[in-house]
């Protein structure tokens, strides 16, 4: 790709992604259990296994703090639960309520009837070739905040 191309490419992406945010806030906020989109990912989380805030916080790179304020606000809307590590006396396990565990299944039905009214007017062939590149872009997205988070550990 030319560079003309490579950068208007990326002035689009941070156009659209502040945008696309606000969309996602938006659904989020509307649902029976408000969501911020910070609570969605740690409902999400939670679900895909990664029960230590301290491990959600590196995977996020958001300070131990920050998680712990989102996860004691779940825990307030009993959306999440702590529960005892058996390998760590002093540490805790999340889990998700049973109400926790339906918020997220409703968080996840309005972001994907969302994702279907964002892209819905493409065709499958440019979708396929669309996905393809955003997953591209996505995973150097991915790099340059690893290498971000190596350069503020070193200083």
């Amino acid at each position: 790709m030319k560079r003309e191309q490579a950068e208007r490419v990326g002035r689009l992406l941070l156009e659209v992604a502040p945008r696309v945010m606000r969309l996602e806030t938006n659904a989020l906020a509307r649902l029976d259990h408000q969501l911020t989109h910070r609570q969605y990912r740690i409902l999400s989380r939670i679900s895909n296994g990664m029960t230590s805030a301290t491990a959600m916080s590196r995977a996020a790179s958001i300070s131990l703090a920050a998680i712990s304020e989102s996860v004691d606000a779940l825990c307030r809307r009993e959306l999440v639960e702590r529960q005892p590590d058996e390998r760590d006396r002093r540490a805790s396990r999340l889990a998700l309520t049973a109400a926790g565990k339906a918020a997220l299944a409703q968080a996840e039905q309005a972001l994907d009837i969302l994702a279907a009214h964002l892209s819905g007017s493409l065709p499958v062939a440019e979708s396929t070739s669309l996905v393809d590149r955003l997953e591209d872009i996505a995973e150097n997205v991915r790099e340059q905040h690893a290498r971000l988070l190596d350069a503020q550990k070193v200083s």
